[in-house]
């Protein structure tokens, strides 16, 4: 059970950090690396939100990786 909230966590630090390098993608116009960061963000996101329908309590994790992964994604940008 733990491994779960850890795999929820992870995931959505992942598709955030993506979601930062996807962004980047779009406003500078570069297609296919748009497109793969987009197939990811909808595949990722699929699964991740499948977990936390049946478990609730995966949200709090979900959130945690979310505020990680943009940060992280977007310090690298810079």
């Amino acid at each position: 059970m733990p491994m779960e909230y850890v795999g929820v966590f992870a995931a959505v630090t992942a598709l955030d950090f993506i979601g930062a390098w996807y962004t980047r993608a779009v406003a500078t116009r570069h297609a296919v690396p748009a497109g793969l960061c987009a197939a990811v963000l909808v595949g990722v996101g699929a699964l991740v939100t499948v977990a936390y329908v049946d478990n609730h309590w995966l949200a709090l994790p979900a959130a945690l990786g979310a505020f990680v992964g943009t940060c992280a994604g977007t310090w690298r940008l810079r």
